[in-house]
C-alpha cells in the first residue's frame, strides 16, 4: 500500500540476505551441507518468496518473477546440500518440496512443481506408514491432499 515504505522494507531485507550469505560463505571450513548453513539459505528463500509476493502484490511482475527465481535457486542449493549430508526421506525435506513447489507454481513452471510434489509424495509414504498412531490420521490427510493437488496438475 505504502510504495516508499516497501522499498525500504525491500532494501533492508536485501541487505540483510547478504550479510547472511557473506557469513556463510567467508568460512570456508563450513561446509555447505552443514544444518546451520543450509537453514540459513532456506530462510533467505523463505525470505526472497515473501518479498516476491508483495512484489507481485504491488504489481511489479517482473521483480517478483526476479526474486522467486532466486528463491527457488536458493531452496534447491540447500535442499540438494542437505540430501548429500544425509540421504533419507523425512518430514523436513516433505515441507521443503512443497515450498519450493509453491515457487516453481508462483513462476508457472508446473513441471518442476509437479516434481517437486511428486517427489514430497514419495517420501510421505516412506516415512509417514512409521508415525504415532496418534499422528496417522493427519498424517494421511495431508497424502490425500497432497495426491489431490497431483491430480490438477
Amino acid at each position: 500500500r505504502d510504495g516508499p515504505a516497501f522499498e525500504k522494507a525491500v532494501e533492508v531485507a536485501m541487505e540483510a540476505l547478504a550479510r547472511c550469505a557473506g557469513c556463510a560463505t567467508s568460512h570456508k571450513q563450513v561446509s555447505p551441507s552443514h544444518h546451520l548453513v543450509s537453514g540459513l539459505a532456506k530462510a533467505a528463500a523463505t525470505l526472497r518468496a515473501v518479498l516476491g509476493d508483495g512484489l507481485a502484490a504491488a504489481q511489479r511482475k517482473e521483480l517478483a518473477t526476479d526474486m522467486w527465481g532466486r528463491a527457488a535457486a536458493e531452496m534447491q542449493e540447500a535442499m540438494a546440500a542437505e540430501k548429500a549430508a544425509l540421504d533419507i526421506a523425512r518430514d523436513g525435506r516433505i515441507a521443503d518440496l512443497i515450498g519450493l513447489s509453491g515457487i516453481y507454481q508462483r513462476l508457472e513452471r508446473p513441471k518442476d512443481a509437479k516434481r517437486c510434489l511428486e517427489d514430497a509424495l514419495r517420501d510421505m509414504r516412506a516415512v509417514y506408514w512409521a508415525c504415532a498412531p496418534a499422528q496417522r490420521e493427519s498424517s494421511q490427510e495431508m497424502q490425500r491432499g497432497l495426491e489431490a493437488a497431483l491430480a490438477e496438475l
